[in-house]
């Protein structure tokens, strides 16, 4: 355990000293763009799940409260 706790001391003391003086500006470049557009999440979430389920809102909309709410009310009204 001793040897893990400073193998980690070493390595934050490390990359302190390597980058202290960075300021991150500039274009990054393959695997630094990854990860400063954060893997690429959000933009995979929005084409997988938000807009799919955007397209189908109105059918959604039309089908659930049109047939579904809308016909049992008015059903339920003319019984």
């Amino acid at each position: 355990m001793a040897l893990s706790t400073l193998l980690v001391i070493a390595s934050i003391l490390f990359a302190w000293f390597k980058f202290k003086n960075c300021r991150g500006e500039g274009e990054a470049k393959g695997f630094g763009k990854i990860l400063r557009n954060k893997w690429y999440v959000d933009e995979l979430c929005d084409a997988i799940v938000v807009q799919p389920l955007m397209a189908l809102s109105p059918f959604f909309r039309w089908y659930c409260r049109e047939k579904g709410i809308d016909g049992t009310v008015n059903g339920v009204e003319n019984w």
